[in-house]
């Protein structure tokens, strides 16, 4: 674009531009036209002038050789020379030549300033006048010439030429310079100029002050009106005219104090929304506590009664109500979810965490759910997949929950699968993609992006029919955009639905020591058969042993199996290990197993069982027919691997994918703690004093902060759980007194929080209070003792690996 066009562009709009452009343009194009057509008149008179001169010059020229005729006769040169003096002595005439008829020269008379050299050669065939210009004092000159004829007694008047006229005695030329006439045409054309510019100028002006005189009021509006834009609500624009211009400036002011009382409004209202939002959460927080605290009564004590020894009926109905409880606080927390979240009061950590292990967690979780609907719950983590990675594990695990839970729930029939894969990386910064697909029910195409939304279900029925609040999908989506990624879905109605978001992790090392090379060629070219029915199952299972060099083949049923095993054996290369799925139709893995005892001859090979979930009297049926170790799916490739290596006699050191199982009663090298317990519901009271006997400690109940301090003062305590809101004096009080008389002492007791509120920044308040410890109700024991350990540092209970169920032991 050139810089005219940008101008245009800038400007073009303005009505700066336009009104130059409605006075400028057509008082130019008026100016042009004069200019053209007093130039048009100059050149006709100019012309004219010419035309005149050449007459003159015609005229002299005719005179003179009318005079010179008897000179010429008679050859009197100086007579000549006196004529053409006579005629040189006019105003304006240059010089007088007159030739006689072969051409010579008889006389030149010039002016005093005009040399006879510039006198021009005459142009053969040219009778008239012709214009020249002195070669050396370059003056415009008209030369005009007449023959000198002899006289003609019958000619009737002497400028009548006869038709028979004689040869003519010679030629006179007069030249006569146009000097004059140029100059004179020079100084009317710029007197002309100098009168149209003048005349322009002042017409500009006289448009230039009438065009500020309209615009100046229309700039000041334009001022006014950025200052409102600014925010300035208090300026008033100046009405100096009453016409139009004055109207809108009226209407200016009228506008700006609109917006003033709307302002006014909004920031009243903006206030009411901020209380609003603040009774929210604190109504929110409250609602938290008075739900949670009854609802650890509910849990702690269902969990104690099935601790002791029941009858299978009244088992069943505790353990339906235990699962309510949970499905109660899972909803509670979902709500709570969101409000933190729409609030922006939800933070993420970032710490290096066992990917796979993380992912085990969460389909553990529903495998049993999966397994009672006949769902294969299938985990497939991608060899390239980093299994240390640096983020939240939390927030994850619970995406992966949320996704995997509506998986199960949605299928009747077919398999849930977790898939995970690297997608790409830069630096230390890794995209990790998640897909939870199933073979459910699907999701309408029309549906499919109002799932995501709060309170939302692709179908009205699903609530009544599946149960669920519409929340997960939204918290899902909230905390994946929170760490980096997005969410999609892709679905189709009776086949399925695949939901695939992925999240930005950072880079971690193992801090573990990796597989040895030992152990990796302990499983190079072991001879493997994987039987099971599930396609995918396979697949998996192939590819990851596959991975670790592992000879595999695979059969998809029992009878298959067989047939592939005795024709192994038969050509001498039996299968040292063999993997079975328990269920599987026709055949099940513990008839195959039965039938491998049985049947094949020789060493018999490692026969490992794997199980959706395992029942009662599996153990038992495991070692009557040989089956060397059993394992509950979903199996992570760390605990496979650990679990093939221990089964052909390597000592392994303990997986970080096996768990600890926390057991009733003290360990013989555990310290038996005193605890004092702040709490002031009875419920709560009985739930904590129980769970923390039973685990072999002594325990004080006190019912608020006053009784707490004293009981504090009187006694020595190795831990004290404070209840956070209290009556009298809540935790926080009692909290900070304690530490203010521990600063006279220099002794220091561990103080654990106990909270019903599950708000963002709870955590972080106890801490700051003084607090060790934070556990929220209703509280799980795990994380009770979990957090006794950290704050004492002392071990509260006994923890054994349970990794897989090794057949003969204890465990069995």
């Amino acid at each position: 674009m050139t810089k005219i066009g940008q101008l245009q562009g800038r400007f073009g709009n303005s009505l700066h531009a336009q009104a130059v452009a409605a006075n400028f343009l057509p008082v130019v194009a008026a100016s042009v036209c004069v200019f053209a057509l007093f130039g048009a008149l100059f050149f006709i008179q100019l012309d004219a002038f010419h035309n005149e001169l050449q007459l003159r010059g015609q005229s002299l020229a005719q005179s003179l050789s009318r005079q010179s005729e008897l000179a010429a006769l008679l050859g009197d040169r100086a007579e000549l020379e006196r004529l053409a003096g006579t005629v040189v002595a006019v105003e304006g005439v240059l010089y007088v030549a007159v030739d006689a008829a072969s051409g010579e020269r008889l006389v030149t008379v010039t002016r005093g300033s005009f040399p006879a050299l510039d006198i021009p050669q005459r142009p053969a065939g040219n009778a008239g006048g012709f214009d020249s210009r002195g070669a050396s004092s370059r003056q415009r000159l008209v030369d005009v010439a007449a023959k000198i004829r002899q006289a003609d007694p019958q000619r009737l008047v002497d400028w009548e030429d006869s038709a028979e006229s004689k040869a003519p005695l010679g030629s006179v030329r007069v030249g006569l310079s146009t000097e004059g006439y140029h100059a004179m045409y020079q100084r009317s054309l710029w007197s002309v100029i100098a009168l149209g510019f003048v005349s322009l100028f002042l017409t500009l002006g006289g448009h230039r002050s009438h065009k500020n005189k309209i615009l100046s009021p229309l700039k000041s509006l334009m001022a006014f009106t950025r200052q409102v834009a600014e925010g300035d609500l208090t300026q008033r624009a100046a009405v100096v005219r009453h016409d139009e211009v004055g109207q809108l400036a009226i209407s200016c002011n009228e506008m700006v104090c609109e917006l003033d009382r709307s302002r006014s409004q909004l920031l009243h209202a903006l206030d009411a929304a901020h209380e609003a939002s603040r009774l929210k959460s604190q109504f929110l927080a409250n609602m938290s506590h008075e739900i949670r605290t009854p609802l650890n009564g509910v849990i702690g004590m269902t969990e104690l009664a099935l601790d002791s020894k029941l009858s299978p009926e009244p088992r069943e109905q505790l353990t339906t109500a235990l699962t309510s409880a949970h499905a109660l606080l899972s909803i509670l927390n979902d709500i709570l979810d969101l409000s933190k979240i729409e609030a922006g009061k939800l933070d993420l950590d970032s710490v290096p965490f066992n990917l796979e292990a993380e992912i085990e967690k969460a389909a553990r979780t529903l495998a049993v759910q999966a397994h009672r609907k006949g769902v294969e719950l299938v985990c497939d983590i991608r060899p390239d997949t980093p299994q240390w990675v640096c983020g939240d594990p939390d927030r994850l695990r619970q995406v992966l929950t949320n996704l995997i839970s509506n998986a199960v729930k949605f299928t009747s029939e077919g398999e849930v699968v977790v898939a995970v894969s690297l997608d790409s990386e830069a630096g230390d910064r890794l995209c990790l993609g998640f897909t939870v697909s199933d073979t459910g029910i699907g999701i309408p195409p029309e549906k499919q992006a109002v799932i995501f939304e709060p309170f939302t279900q692709a179908d009205g029925s699903m609530t009544r029919q599946y149960g669920g609040t519409g929340l997960g999908l939204t918290i899902c989506v909230r905390l994946v955009g929170m760490m980096g990624g997005g969410i999609s879905v892709s679905s189709q109605v009776g086949t399925g639905s695949s939901f695939r978001f992925t999240v930005i992790f950072g880079r971690a090392t193992d801090p573990a020591p990796g597989k040895d090379v030992a152990d990796l060629a302990a499983l190079d070219g072991l001879r493997t058969l994987i039987v099971d029915d599930n396609e995918t199952n396979r697949r998996i299972l192939a590819a990851t042993l596959q991975n670790w060099r592992v000879d595999v083949e695979c059969s998809d049923s029992g009878t298959a199996a067989m047939e592939v095993l005795q024709a192994a054996q038969a050509a001498g290369r039996p299968f040292r290990l063999i993997v079975l799925d328990a269920m599987m139709p026709e055949m099940d893995g513990f008839e195959v197993a039965r039938r491998i005892k049985h049947t094949l001859t020789g060493e018999p090979p490692i026969v490992m069982m794997l199980s959706s979930c395992s029942a009662n009297g599996d153990s038992t049926s495991c070692r009557n027919l040989g089956i060397t170790r059993y394992l509950t799916k979903p199996v992570s490739r760390g605990e496979l691997h650990d679990v093939i290596l221990r089964a052909l006699g390597h000592e392994m050191k303990q997986s970080s994918t096996e768990h600890a199982d926390i057991r009733q009663g003290p360990a013989a090298d555990q310290r038996v703690l005193s605890i004092l317990v702040a709490e002031d519901n009875l419920v709560n009271q009985k739930v904590l004093s129980s769970l923390l006997r039973k685990a072999g400690h002594s325990v004080e109940l006190t019912r608020d902060g006053r009784e707490a301090l004293a009981a504090h003062s009187r006694g020595s305590f190795d831990l004290i759980m404070m209840d956070i809101q209290m009556p009298n004096m809540d935790g926080w009080e009692a909290t900070r007194l304690i530490r203010e008389k521990e600063r006279g002492t220099g002794e220091h007791i561990p103080i654990i929080a106990l909270t019903a509120h599950a708000l963002k920044g709870d955590r972080e308040l106890c801490i700051d209070a003084g607090m060790d410890g934070y556990v929220a109700k209703p509280v799980s024991r795990a994380l009770l003792f979990q957090a006794i350990e950290e704050a004492t540092g002392l071990s509260s209970v006994a923890v054994s690996a349970t990794g897989s169920t090794p057949i003969g032991s204890a465990a069995g």
